[in-house]
């Protein structure tokens, strides 16, 4: 059966391996822990769901088609409890219903001689046993994957925040250089304008003190052409 020889192999490595490649898919409805069989799919009837939140409802109807669809795919040759089990569920009387439960064993015994109530009960380990491997190895790598996620999660949270941190204390660095500036620029006029005021003030000077010197040279040379 090759479902079963995919999940259900006696090579535990080889069984993880194949069930944790698949797993990251899981949530998506398209994929399945159970490759397709052909044997037809009878839906389990459903059990109370109370532990389930409501926003995993979707998550809760896919994932219980894939264990439906592992169950068929797990059903041996012959008459045994596979058989028996769907007998109940068809009868649509109830999973304890004990009239259902005595006409599916009066209808299947008289095609296979051999059942009984304690092979149907042997047989139904094995369907059990099978499908708790399923589950283990499912709800082992969804564990894995959340603590992957999580780490992720508080790495990028981490970074984030270190990121945060930084643009913050920078911001305050520029606040600060921003308000210091201001104050120089509030100050600047006082700064340079006595310096400016001086040059212009010895500028000033210069030309007066060149001209009154000039005037007085003038007056001599002029004095020189008239009176010698």
């Amino acid at each position: 059966m090759k479902w079963k020889n995919l999940i259900f192999a006696n090579e535990e490595e080889k069984k993880e391996e194949k069930f944790q490649s698949k797993f990251s898919e899981i949530p998506e409805t398209k994929t399945t822990i159970f490759p397709s069989s052909n044997n037809e799919t009878k839906p389990i009837p459903p059990m109370p769901t109370s532990n389930v939140p409501l926003e995993c409802a979707p998550h809760m109807d896919s994932i219980m088609k894939l264990y439906e669809e592992g169950f068929s795919s797990l059903n041996k040759p012959g008459i045994e409890f596979f058989e028996y089990f769907e007998a109940i569920v068809d009868s649509g009387a109830g999973l304890t219903n004990p009239t259902a439960h005595k006409m599916a064993f009066k209808m299947l015994s008289g095609m296979e001689k051999s059942l009984s109530k304690d092979s149907l009960i042997s047989q139904s380990a094995y369907y059990i046993n099978e499908l708790n491997k399923v589950h283990s190895n499912y709800k082992s790598a969804g564990v894995k994957k959340s603590g992957e996620l999580s780490n992720e999660k508080t790495a990028e949270e981490t970074n984030l925040k270190n990121d945060v941190q930084i643009l913050k204390e920078q911001l305050e660095s520029i606040k600060s250089q921003i308000t210091n500036k201001e104050l120089q620029l509030t100050q600047i006029d006082g700064k340079y304008q006595p310096k400016i005021q001086e040059l212009e003030c010895k500028i000033l000077a210069n030309d007066e003190a060149k001209n009154r010197i000039m005037v007085s040279i003038d007056s001599v040379v002029e004095g020189i052409k008239n009176n010698l």
